[in-house]
């Protein structure tokens, strides 16, 4: 297993409104940091709507190699699902270049190949999750995996992506890539050739930045 580690904070972006509409269509803050926020929350009048975008650098897998086999790892920080909902991951080559609400959007116009978000099978819901346990989604597409740079995943929550208000806490929060290697994001990717198969254990990278704080 060859295990690599990040040199930048995983991001998440997230809209906070008193209007759930605007909230759920609309990234007015942004952070990378010790956590990735998924899910939405109600809280003293604002709708919180949060979407973690992760990358991983997947270039050292030979190009010669095939892939059969991968798993992303969120390690959970805290569970506020007091209404539990499903956790998504997507396919989503996310671009910021092409703007927060864009990325936010996750629609073609935030991506750098010109194609929408598409979702993964695997879901984990949060009713067998707490603190300190693994959301685990194993069996993700292994012809997404970007042997010449990075493969990027974005997570929503099910009740976010069906446009169901909340009217409590329904988020998730996981530990992001600056703790220490064993809490961090991974992508675990089995590739081999000629009958080789190696797992390669690669941890999550971001690149977002902090904008200007809505509400808390």
């Amino acid at each position: 297993m060859t295990r690599f580690l990040s040199d930048a904070a995983d991001g998440f972006l997230s809209g906070q409104y008193t209007n759930y509409n605007a909230a759920w269509n609309t990234c007015n803050y942004t952070a990378w940091g010790s956590y990735l926020r998924v899910g939405q929350r109600y809280d003293s009048g604002w709708y919180i709507v949060d979407r973690a975008a992760i990358l991983f650098d997947t270039s050292s897998i030979p190009d010669s190699d095939t892939v059969t086999a991968v798993s992303l790892g969120l390690l959970v920080a805290s569970d506020y699902s007091y209404v539990d909902f499903d956790l998504l991951v997507y396919r989503y080559n996310w671009d910021t270049s092409k703007g927060f609400d864009n990325v936010f959007d996750m629609g073609a116009a935030g991506s750098s190949d010109g194609n929408p978000a598409v979702q993964e099978t695997p879901t984990v819901n949060t009713s067998g999750l707490a603190a300190g346990s693994w959301a685990v989604f194993s069996g993700l597409t292994t012809s997404w995996i970007n042997k010449a740079g990075y493969t990027r995943y974005m997570v929503r929550s099910s009740r976010d992506a069906a446009m169901n208000a909340p009217t409590t806490m329904e988020y998730v929060s996981f530990y992001a890539g600056d703790h220490a290697e064993s809490y961090r994001p991974y992508l675990d990717v089995t590739h081999g050739s000629g009958g080789v198969q190696r797992i390669t254990r690669i941890f999550a990278q971001g690149i977002l930045s902090d904008t200007p704080f809505c509400h808390w």
